[in-house]
């Protein structure tokens, strides 16, 4: 997928009410297209009053039982300190708030918050279980969810594990795109 097909889907879900969480974002950096980097800027030259909450460890992956093919800490691209001095770097901290933790320990401080765009990079079955669960209520109408290693050849077989459990039997969510693609992006279409 381009970019700007990726763009397109966080322009549509930022035309809702909410703020953006991006959940795995230690890949991430400033010139990668589909990082919450350039997120920040599109929506600082379309929508100035989103916040991307960027949630991560910061320390690669904390388990692996659905990923045998990776090792616990491995994907991660920034520590959280770097990570922080780089969206000073590139004058962001007013839109990207660092969220520093496992998911688990770290989302309920943003309980309060709704959202219009989520896009999920968190490879392992219980972390997007987590990140799920907190959304699917979260999310606006006319908000977007997207998720990363979705292909049915993924050896991330907990994303589309959570897919089919959570997100295609749900009748508040509409697939956008097909779901043999590296990226399977929903739409919240009611309360």
């Amino acid at each position: 997928m381009g970019f700007r097909m990726f763009q397109g889907y966080v322009a549509q879900g930022c035309k809702a009410d909410g703020d953006v969480i991006e959940m795995g974002v230690g890949m991430g950096g400033a010139g990668d297209p589909y990082s919450c980097f350039d997120t920040a800027v599109y929506i600082r030259e379309k929508f100035l009053d989103k916040k991307i909450y960027a949630c991560d460890c910061f320390k690669g992956l904390p388990y692996t039982e659905d990923c045998s093919f990776l090792k616990i800490g491995e994907c991660f691209t920034f520590t959280a300190e770097e990570f922080i001095e780089a969206v000073k770097k590139e004058k962001l901290e007013n839109i990207i708030v660092p969220v520093v933790g496992l998911f688990k320990d770290t989302l309920p401080s943003l309980s309060d918050k709704r959202f219009c765009f989520a896009y999920l990079d968190a490879d392992l079955y219980q972390s997007t279980l987590v990140a799920v669960k907190f959304l699917i209520s979260r999310m606006t109408i006319g908000g977007v969810m997207g998720f990363h290693d979705c292909e049915s050849g993924s050896r991330c077989k907990g994303v589309i594990k959570v897919i089919r459990e959570y997100m295609e039997p749900n009748p508040k969510y509409k697939l956008m795109n097909g779901n043999e693609s590296t990226y399977q992006f929903f739409e919240r279409i009611k309360e």
